[in-house]
């Protein structure tokens, strides 16, 4: 049995407000995930220059968490 069909006998057997939810949050995943999220040129020709720069730099730990609103992993 493949990992969807496996999914999907087990949101079977939940109770409707927890299949609601499942539900919910899958059709967010989908719509998320729809053609429209495609990048633009000016998006790409960013991420090419971001992944090819020599000397990246990164948040802080202390931005990440200020960012998050809380102490993140490091």
């Amino acid at each position: 049995m493949g990992i969807l069909k496996e999914f999907v006998t087990f949101t079977e057997g939940l109770d409707a407000k927890e299949r609601e939810h499942i539900e919910n949050m899958l059709h967010h995943f989908m719509a998320s995930h729809g053609a429209d999220m495609t990048l633009t040129p000016e998006q790409e020709a960013e991420d090419d220059r971001r992944f090819n720069d020599p000397n990246p730099k990164y948040a802080s730990q202390a931005d990440i968490d200020a960012t998050c609103g809380r102490p993140m992993p490091s």
